[in-house]
């Protein structure tokens, strides 16, 4: 039987969350472009890469924040954002990223609250769980560039069947 580890949910800062990826949110500086009833910010985060971007969009329902496995893409970023609720995102480091037998190291989870209204883009590599909403069922949506449309990633236990419960305080 696996060890559990238990973790709180963490500030999403600049410093706590570099080594899992970079923030996106609106910025604080007042909108290059605007019109009635609208202001546009455009240009102050890239995603560079060179294979095509694929959408997508999870529905997640509230749940006790249990991560058993975990996934993770090598070779490209992924951009994660909410739509109408804050989020759960349990990520483990990027480690290992030449080994195909890898797995995620327990040790190195943590989970950040993503508020609506930010995102955030997962360095090549970092394993992650689908987030998770705190107080209502919500969607995100997720980008990411993968060479092939159909491209499946596999969902990697941790080792000893490990498992990490998050505290979300609500």
């Amino acid at each position: 039987m696996g060890r559990t580890w238990e973790i709180n949910v963490e500030e999403l800062t600049e410093e706590s969350f570099a080594p899992y990826g970079r923030i996106v949110a609106v910025p604080e500086s007042a909108a290059p472009r605007s019109g009635e009833g609208w202001e546009c910010w455009y240009g102050f985060a890239q995603l560079d890469n060179s294979l095509p971007i694929n959408m997508g969009v999870v529905l997640s329902r509230v749940r006790p924040v249990v991560v058993e496995d975990m996934e993770r893409h090598v070779h490209t970023f992924e951009l994660l954002y909410p739509h109408g609720d804050d989020l759960v995102q349990p990520l483990a480091l990027p480690l290992d990223l030449d080994n195909p037998d890898a797995s995620p190291d327990p040790a190195t989870v943590k989970a950040f609250r993503i508020p609506v209204g930010k995102g955030i883009i997962m360095h090549p590599g970092t394993w992650h769980s689908c987030a998770v909403p705190v107080e209502r069922d919500t969607t995100y949506g997720f980008a990411c560039g993968e060479p092939d449309y159909d491209y499946v990633p596999d969902w990697v236990p941790f080792p000893d069947g490990d498992t990490v419960q998050v505290t979300v305080t609500r």
